[in-house]
Parts: C-alpha cells; sequence; structure tokens
C-alpha cells in the first residue's frame, strides 16, 4: 500500500516537541545576549559622559559639573524635573553632543508613555563629589549631614583636588527612576534617600573620578550603601 505524502500526528508533535526544546534552550541565551548589550551601553554611555565632566573640568578650573549636568538648573529637589528639561543646554552637552548617552537602555522609563520623546537622564552625581556634603572650605561634613536642611540653590561641582583617591571615588551614578521614596529622578544629584538602579541583574553603573566605569550593588542608598567588605561606596572619607 502507497503511503500518502505528510506528516502523520505523532510526527507533527515530535517536531513541535523539538521546537519547544530548542526554544527554552535558546531563548535565555538571547535574553542575556540583550541584556549584556544593555549593560555594555550603559558603561559606554557614562565613560563618554564622565569623559565630558573631565573636559568641563579643564575648562573650568578643576571644577566638576554637578546640577547643572544635563540641565541649565543649580537648584535641586522639584525644580528640575526630568521631563521638563531640554538636556542639550546641560553644561557638557557641548563635549558629547548626543543625548542619547544621558539615558540607559535599560531605563524602565523607556516604556512608559509620559517619557516618549522626553527629554530625561539616568545618571547623577554623587553629592561627595559636590559641595552639596562640604563646609566653605570643601571639609566633608559627613553624609548624615549632607544636604537637606543646606542651601539648595549652590549645589555646584566639587573641584578635582578633593580627591585623594580617584580611581576609588564614585562620581556618576545610574540612579533608580521609580524607587518607593521618590516618583522620579527630579535632579542631577544623588543623596540621602536615593537608590541606586537593580536593572543590570541586580546591580548599576557607576563611573569613577578617574574616568573608569564598573558596578555597584543595586537599590541601595547614598548614605548606608556598603560593598562586601562594608566600605561605603559613595563616601569613601567618611567612617561614622
Amino acid at each position: 500500500m502507497n503511503r500518502q505524502n505528510g506528516f502523520t500526528l505523532i510526527e507533527l508533535l515530535v517536531v513541535i516537541a523539538i521546537i519547544a526544546i530548542l526554544a527554552a534552550i535558546l531563548f535565555p541565551v538571547f535574553t542575556t545576549a540583550k541584556d549584556s548589550a544593555k549593560l555594555t551601553t550603559c558603561l559606554n554611555n557614562l565613560k563618554q559622559i564622565t569623559s565630558g565632566c573631565l573636559m568641563y573640568a579643564d575648562d573650568n578650573n578643576g571644577i566638576l559639573p554637578a546640577l547643572n549636568l544635563f540641565t541649565t538648573a543649580t537648584g535641586s529637589g522639584g525644580t528640575t524635573t526630568d521631563v521638563a528639561n531640554n538636556t542639550s543646554l546641560g553644561s557638557i552637552f557641548k563635549y558629547i553632543k548626543n543625548k542619547k548617552v544621558m539615558k540607559c537602555p535599560a531605563d524602565p522609563r523607556w516604556a512608559l508613555p509620559a517619557y516618549k520623546d522626553k527629554d530625561y537622564f539616568s545618571y547623577t552625581v554623587n553629592n561627595y563629589c559636590t559641595w552639596a556634603s562640604r563646609d566653605k572650605d570643601g571639609t566633608y561634613l559627613g553624609e548624615a549631614i549632607n544636604s537637606w536642611g543646606r542651601d539648595w540653590s549652590n549645589y555646584n561641582g566639587g573641584h578635582m583636588s578633593w580627591f585623594y583617591n580617584p580611581s576609588k571615588t564614585v562620581f556618576l551614578v545610574e540612579e533608580n527612576p521609580l524607587q518607593k521614596l521618590a516618583s522620579s529622578i527630579n535632579d542631577a544629584l544623588f543623596c540621602q534617600i536615593d537608590l541606586t538602579s537593580a536593572e543590570h541583574h541586580g546591580r548599576a553603573s557607576v563611573s569613577y573620578i578617574d574616568g573608569h566605569v564598573g558596578q555597584v550593588p543595586g537599590n541601595v542608598t547614598c548614605s548606608k550603601g556598603t560593598d562586601r567588605n562594608g566600605r561605603y561606596i559613595f563616601h569613601p572619607n567618611y567612617k561614622l
């Protein structure tokens, strides 16, 4: 008897099962590759922005940018709502000339309608590197009294001479924009209750004063974030 052309039901089920197994194997690989690409882009963004900041410092007698990093704002709090600003007006735009590098591709705001076609930024300046946490002579005041209650209108960037160990001093931080304690990133200062992002497998990208980049634990605050050895991440000069 001649067999009719086509698949039997069993053969079809076998093919479907094989496809399902291959998909189960390959999907995590594709997801991991996508996540790795986002992390690479994020780190490259921070490296470009930090390079721009160092060039800014060279042109401004060693003074780093702070709240004016991505906008014209010098004040903090609700005065610098991220979706309302034109980031091309920030102090470092002329050095990087690219708005895209200000946004991490893993930033969850990409998917929110309110942020479509809006200027916003994923990275903020560690308050330790600004006058937010300093006395008039530049002395570090300690994280516990670093910003609230001080003059919000004058949070300028610090001087390069402040940092005795640039390779271990965090400068820019990938901040969590949807943290529970605040509705979004409302200014370019990372301080007090602000949390690091956790979009890269529970970790956040950062840059250092010397220009290199790395990662720190996600969802830790500026004031209490420590590394695996118990050392403070964001204010290395200060001991509780």
